[in-house]
């Protein structure tokens, strides 16, 4: 993958290639699943909306390392990769998942594990 000519695009892919973005991706990504394992069938109202607003935040790191990076690789560049593939599925799932919550639809409820 070349380097991008475009100045900001330049800046933006050198840091997705540093060290840093990983670290951090990663980081949440073990936080995520923790938080995601701390699910119980007889929890709290408080307790699950704090874990929805945890997930939400993490959904949001998500996102923006997936707009950095299409804005830093290119669209050709970003999909070259199998796990941005990957990554941008996720995502992707993720937004339609905070969107159906958002609309309260209870026509789609056997796809809910958990409480």
């Amino acid at each position: 993958m070349k380097t991008p000519t475009n100045y900001l695009r330049n800046k933006i892919w050198h840091f997705c290639e540093g060290p840093f973005l990983d670290t951090v991706v990663m980081i949440c990504i073990v936080l995520n699943i923790v938080s995601l394992a701390m699910a119980y069938e007889t929890s709290y109202v408080l307790y699950d909306d704090t874990l929805k607003q945890i997930n939400l935040g993490f959904t949001t790191v998500f996102m923006t390392e997936c707009v950095l990076k299409l804005t830093g690789y290119g669209i050709k560049g970003y999909f070259y990769s199998g796990w941005n593939r990957f990554d941008f599925f996720v995502v992707l799932t993720s937004i339609v998942d905070i969107i159906l919550e958002l609309m309260g639809s209870n026509t789609i409820s056997f796809l809910k594990i958990g409480p």
